[in-house]
């Protein structure tokens, strides 16, 4: 069921690290990182919404393109590091209440050649921060 509601890609259906959080007004948002193609090299951070408390949910909103960090295989040292998004909520009682962040780890700031992984670049992690100050509507959430 929850494979169901989070893949945005029934050619690879594949989702890990979905996170929870309840807006100011009982809004609920998922946000998830999916995995859309071959080996797992193709990935996104989505979110959807509801404002009825979970009983339907919008449309899943792409957030942004992951780039994978490390280079994917077990030699470095059999450490696995996901892009797994962190979801949070501004609850404060000032202008930025609702506003709506989620963070992750990424490797596309710093790619070096690397022959192992299928890309053939190693991504040195970075975190990646993205920001919605309009509930998470399509299009609106930016990158800082």
């Amino acid at each position: 069921m929850i494979q169901e509601f989070c893949s945005p890609s029934p050619d690879f259906p594949f989702v890990q690290g979905s996170q929870v959080a309840v807006g100011p007004g009982g809004e609920v948002y998922v946000a998830w990182e999916s995995f859309t193609g071959f080996a797992a090299t193709v990935r996104e951070i989505d979110l959807r919404k509801s404002n009825n408390h979970g009983v339907s949910f919008t449309r899943a909103v792409k957030v942004a393109d992951v780039i994978e960090v490390g280079d994917g295989n077990l030699f470095q040292g059999g450490i696995r590091n996901s892009e797994f998004p962190s979801l949070g909520i501004d609850r404060s009682g000032t202008k930025t209440k609702g506003n709506l962040y989620i963070a992750w780890n990424d490797g596309r700031n710093l790619q070096v050649p690397d022959f192992e992984p299928l890309n053939g670049l190693y991504g040195y992690g970075d975190v990646l921060l993205s920001r919605s100050t309009n509930g998470g509507a399509l299009g609106l959430l930016r990158s800082a």
